[in-house]
């Protein structure tokens, strides 16, 4: 009887907190990398923060059973490429909502092979590709530290932003982004 009350106030908390992580709005991104056979793959992830300047240094999160986490661990290559508010359906893609998997995700978009084998998304806002230089298995997730090799950066205006926020895809308003008067 006990275990079942612990059980389902586990639940109703994991549920309240998905709630409330929804409301953390967040800049939508596609994690690439290549296994050492060339095969591509990719996830969507909001879960992605700079960590360090000096030497360049993001964080990303990756859910540890996915092939997207055993390829980057094989190789250490990926990329973190920042989505614009016109990709959405490159980030419903690799998020799994069309029913794509492994390179088939890739046949929608135009992406380009780094140097180094990486996958990177041509025209989005901007890409980082990282080196793994260290990683820490947390529950589900493995978060992982990449070293920024490079940056590429869109050319001209830069894009407004993909943003995920209350479990959907939305951007900010225009007049955000206006230099203040």
């Amino acid at each position: 009887m006990l275990e079942d009350q612990d059980r389902t106030y586990e639940e109703t908390i994991e549920q309240r907190f998905l709630t409330a992580m929804s409301s953390l709005a967040a800049t939508v991104c596609v994690i690439a990398a290549s296994s050492p056979s060339g095969e591509r793959f990719g996830i969507t992830a909001t879960a992605v923060c700079s960590l360090s300047t000096t030497p360049p240094q993001l964080v990303a999160c990756v859910n540890r059973g996915s092939s997207m986490a055993k390829a980057l661990t094989a190789t250490g290559w990926f990329s973190v490429n920042i989505l614009s508010h016109s990709q959405e359906s490159i980030a419903a893609t690799f998020a799994g909502r069309t029913g794509l998997k492994g390179s088939d995700r890739f046949a929608n978009a135009d992406w380009s092979q780094h140097t180094t084998g990486t996958p990177t998304l041509d025209g989005a806002t901007a890409v980082c590709v990282c080196h793994l230089s260290n990683s820490l298995h947390q529950a589900s997730h493995m978060v992982v530290i990449g070293r920024v090799l490079d940056a590429l950066l869109c050319e001209g205006e830069t894009p407004l932003p993909l943003m995920y926020h209350q479990r959907r895809f939305t951007t900010v308003s225009p007049d955000v982004t206006e230099e203040p008067k």
